[in-house]
């Protein structure tokens, strides 16, 4: 699947599309110019995370609902029947999520099936959405180099294709784990990446010296996902680390 992302390079890239995903805020929003309320529309997405700690490969749900409107509730449903609260994402009270902490990823794959939504706005009745997992993972992104090129002054990495990745993402983070940049949905034979202190994406100074934990992150998509939807297409998520200094 190729959505035509963003395509990567090594020298003054050029960054068109900021990309929102894990741990950021996105609003499903319907545009109705008539005085009349748009009606309630909500979408859930349900995600694998994959991750390797210590040689062992890990998985974990993310949930999320998306909506037009601000939320009381909304209460996923596994296909074992098990109930699971998605709570506010901070920044958004239309958008409801479950981000699963360090002690919830496991060796177990995360189950397939249908998963449903009970979603529940301040004003108006609760809906029912579903939305359905189908157990296919990818695999890890595995970064062959990465590091801070001092002629050209910018921070590159490269990393291996992944077979049925469908998109891939750079980001960030400062090693007590807040995030410093993010960078733009890259397309599905993205290769590299390379940015620098003016590239759109920073929520955080660098500084010469600065250590961060640069993530790779592979993603592949519902096989309904669009060039307009796929962030509420989610169907796994891969990452990888490796620790860089910035303008050493």
């Amino acid at each position: 699947m190729n959505l035509n992302f963003t395509k990567s390079m090594k020298v003054n890239p050029i960054f068109s599309v900021i990309m929102l995903f894990i741990l950021g805020s996105i609003i499903f929003y319907s545009c109705n110019e008539d005085a009349t309320p748009a009606e309630f529309e909500a979408q859930p997405d349900i995600f694998v995370q994959k991750k390797k700690v210590n040689n062992e490969t890990l998985y974990a749900p993310y949930y999320y609902v998306y909506s037009n409107r601000v939320l009381t509730s909304a209460v996923a449903t596994t296909p074992a029947s098990a109930t699971i609260n998605l709570t506010i994402l901070p920044g958004s009270s239309t958008t409801f999520a479950k981000i699963p902490e360090e002690g919830d990823f496991t060796t177990n794959i995360v189950p397939s099936g249908e998963y449903s939504f009970n979603i529940t706005p301040t004003e108006g009745e609760a809906i029912q959405k579903t939305d359905a997992l189908s157990g296919t993972t990818i695999d890890i992104p595995v970064i062959d180099s990465a590091g801070y090129n001092i002629v050209g002054d910018f921070l590159y990495v490269s990393w291996q294709l992944i077979p049925g990745a469908d998109s891939y993402n750079v980001k960030l983070f400062t090693q007590s784990g807040e995030l410093a940049f993010n960078g733009p949905a890259l397309s599905d034979d993205s290769e590299e990446y390379a940015f620098n202190v003016t590239t759109q994406g920073w929520n955080k100074t660098p500084y010469s010296g600065d250590m961060f934990v640069l993530q790779v992150n592979a993603y592949s998509f519902d096989a309904e996902a669009t060039t307009e939807n796929w962030f509420y297409n989610l169907e796994c998520n891969t990452i990888t680390d490796t620790i860089v200094e910035w303008a050493p």
